[in-house]
């Protein structure tokens, strides 16, 4: 498996999810695309415009990507494809996270 993890975590102190993946080798990959949902079956979307680039690194990499277009309370599934040089990419998923509330509370001196 050239993808070693893949997660996908709700960050209350920015409002965002943070899609994070570790690949153990990279020889054969050119980079990756993200997808997502808003239910496991759904249409799926693609979150980057352009292909993420692999870092070609033999013994892998890490990456993270924010995913901010989100609303409050709506759980998210999310699929990351693993393009190779040659053959179909590999897709890995879903995961999912479920957007939280942002509350603001104004402090007002008396």
């Amino acid at each position: 498996m050239r993808v070693s993890d893949f997660s996908a975590t709700y960050l209350p102190a920015s409002g965002e999810i943070e899609l994070a993946w570790t690949t153990a080798d990279e020889t054969e990959i050119t980079g990756f695309n993200l997808w997502r949902s808003t239910s496991e079956g759904g249409t799926r979307e693609k979150l980057n415009d352009a292909l993420i680039t692999a870092s070609q690194q033999p013994l892998g990499d890490t990456y993270t990507f924010f995913d901010d277009d989100l609303v409050a309370g709506q759980a998210y599934y999310y699929w990351l494809e693993v393009m190779g040089d040659a053959g179909p990419p590999d897709t890995i998923g879903p995961r999912s996270a479920r957007a939280g509330w942002l509350y603001y509370f104004p402090l007002f001196q008396n």
